[in-house]
């Protein structure tokens, strides 16, 4: 897996977002998942090849092609008309879209049916399934592969789904939170996903807990907790990815820090250094009110998690997070898909924007983010200049990504790029000024059919040197000492500091003079300053001194 995957965001309403372009531009699927025009699906899922164009999406009850036309055989075990009986059932259910190891025409498309008598269609299976989509069908379309349709996992459905690395590196764990007690862990290979669950105790909100595994693969975080059953609000529990056990749980928000009780810990990300743990304190079931809301950040690694909550926005009601192949954190209000610009940051660092991308009128997200996975390596880099970037000055750019990439490259912005096999520091220089977006594209080694691209990227902002100049304005000669004037001619200086080229203090202001007392010749170096940076012009004097005059 690898985050081209995941270029391709579809919502589960009539909206999507397309990751090949920058920024991320918003289209609008010709099919939409609503189910009326008030009801939305709100867990959706997609996936895009290597290159990252979109293949299929999916709500836990239909798939469409990359055309956006239903694909062939891919009704599933739901149905998407309001009129039969499951229809918002299957689609308040989580699904997601996985490729099967060691085949790159294969797809585990995984859906889920609520357990409940009174939603899922009859003569339709209940519960979690999953289907098999064959893209080398339909001309290149993709098909649902009829022998392998609708297998039953479990009887059990759930809002809450992710995918977990194995850790041999080719199969996967598909863990799912069915009911308040447990969360099941499924092994997922190359023939078949296993009916025989790991289950690891976990008390949470019937059906509606989230639960994401960490980048690194080694804890889990599930959402939801009802007051009555813990006083964790969410739990980071120990994750084996040998095993697909869950140990050492531990609180990350406890109940007393959620004031209003109808008030639940709802979506959950992890920043892209796994350092901190994004969480969305939202209200009962939408519309709600956003002034119970909140964007919440804690610190994985502290000794007392919960101490380290900070709220980074107040007035949304945040119903979906999901970290982008940008390295970004996006969140659904339900209308508005908000950026987490930088996660790796503490507190209001971060800089949360909820309205990054505003809709058309008339367009919705869904309730959620798509449910997807690929996987998530820290690849960041940070500018390090003593003054303000400026043209023909080298910028210096620090590589401080993690060490999972086989190679980068620096894409400057300005028609320059670079590729280089390790971490080192790289230098550019630009030879105008503006505004450069610069990526760093980290290459990994997936060994899923073709490598990926990791990318991060940052705006540079080069501004324009002042052009130095200056006269000298004249000359007074005394015995045994010669004194110059100088004027700073530079347009938009607001800072003048000479060296006299003698060893002497730097005087300063548009207008200075100096005494020198010996005779040589000297370099008189202009320091100009305007307001971001610095630019240096020098002239040659020649001093001769006259002696005293012989009594």
């Amino acid at each position: 897996m690898y985050a081209q995957r995941a270029d391709v965001w579809v919502f589960g309403w009539d909206r999507g977002l397309n990751f090949n372009t920058e920024p991320p531009s918003l289209f609008y699927p010709d099919i939409q998942f609503r189910l009326t025009g008030t009801t939305p699906a709100h867990y959706s899922s997609s996936i895009s090849d290597c290159d990252g164009q979109l293949l299929f999406y999916s709500s836990s009850c239909q798939i469409w092609n990359k055309n956006q036309q239903p694909m062939k055989n891919g009704i599933l075990v739901g149905n998407c008309n309001l009129g039969i009986p499951g229809a918002l059932g299957a689609t308040l259910n989580g699904n997601i879209c996985i490729p099967c190891p060691n085949d790159s025409n294969l797809y585990y498309v995984i859906s889920s049916v609520p357990y409940s008598d009174n939603f899922y269609y009859p003569g339709r299976y209940k519960g979690l399934h999953y289907s098999i989509v064959n893209m080398s069908l339909d001309s290149g379309l993709g098909a649902v592969d009829s022998s392998r349709k609708n297998i039953q996992i479990d009887s059990f459905a759930t809002m809450g789904l992710c995918i977990a690395k194995h850790a041999n590196n080719k199969d996967y764990w598909l863990l799912s939170k069915p009911d308040n007690k447990y969360i099941f862990a499924y092994l997922v290979t190359d023939s078949m996903i296993s009916t025989y669950p790991v289950m690891s105790v976990c008390p949470g909100n019937l059906g509606y807990s989230q639960i994401k595994v960490s980048h690194d693969n080694k804890q889990l975080v599930c959402t939801d907790i009802l007051p009555s059953q813990s006083m964790m609000a969410a739990i980071l529990f120990d994750f084996n990815s040998s095993t697909g056990k869950l140990t050492n749980p531990r609180p990350l928000i406890t109940q007393s820090q959620i004031i209003n009780t109808s008030n639940y810990i709802q979506a959950v990300e992890f920043s892209p250094n796994d350092s901190l743990i994004y969480l969305s304190l939202s209200v009962t079931h939408p519309p709600g009110n956003p002034a119970n809301s909140k964007l919440l950040q804690v610190e994985r690694f502290a000794s007392s998690i919960p101490s380290t909550m900070t709220i980074i926005n107040d007035k949304r009601n945040i119903r979906g997070l999901q970290i982008g192949p940008d390295n970004k954190i996006y969140s659904n209000d339900g209308t508005n898909i908000g950026v987490i610009h930088n996660p790796n940051k503490k507190g209001k660092a971060c800089n949360f924007v909820y309205n990054e991308h505003v809709p058309t009128a008339g367009y919705r997200n869904g309730e959620t983010m798509p449910t997807l996975y690929f996987p998530t390596y820290n690849l960041e880099f940070i500018v390090n200049k003593p003054l303000k970037n400026c043209y023909n000055d080298s910028v210096k750019f620090i590589n401080i990504s993690d060490t999972h990439f086989i190679s980068y490259t620096w894409v400057f912005g300005d028609g320059d790029s670079l590729t280089v096999p390790d971490k080192r520091s790289i230098w550019h220089t630009y030879k105008n000024e503006g505004m450069y977006y610069v990526y760093l594209l980290g290459k990994i080694n997936s060994g899923n059919f073709c490598n990926a691209n990791n990318r991060f990227g940052d705006t540079v902002i080069i501004n324009l040197k002042p052009k130095p100049g200056f006269i000298t304005d004249s000359l007074s000669i005394r015995c045994l000492e010669q004194e110059i004037f100088v004027t700073d001619t530079t347009n938009g200086s607001i800072l003048s500091v000479w060296d006299w080229g003698d060893s002497s203090v730097f005087d300063t202001g548009k207008v200075a003079s100096h005494i020198y007392t010996e005779s040589d010749t000297f370099k008189i170096t202009l320091y100009s300053f305007n307001q971001n940076c610095m630019d240096t012009t020098t002239k040659t004097v020649i001093i001769s001194i006259n002696p005293n005059p012989k009594s």
